[in-house]
């Protein structure tokens, strides 16, 4: 019986650029480059995957909490 409770290994392959940015991203939050990307999709997954596309309101609100989002973000930043 396997009692490894490890996520399951994915090779990833990022081009130079994108792999520094994260790479960077993740120094300043004191994350791994894997704890990094996986935040980053669970959070995309919790935005987008749980939005109904398809629905033309839903998808319209969530474009304005990400942009709303985004304005606090820039905000906060200055201060």
């Amino acid at each position: 019986m396997n009692t490894d409770t490890r996520p399951a290994s994915y090779p990833l392959r990022l081009e130079p650029d994108a792999r520094a940015k994260l790479e960077a991203i993740a120094k300043a939050n004191g994350r791994s480059l894997n704890a990094q990307i996986v935040l980053i999709l669970d959070g995309f997954l919790q935005s987008e995957g749980g939005h109904n596309m398809d629905n033309p309101l839903e998808a319209r609100m969530f474009q304005l909490e990400k942009t709303m989002k985004a304005l606090k973000d820039e905000l906060l930043s200055k201060i």
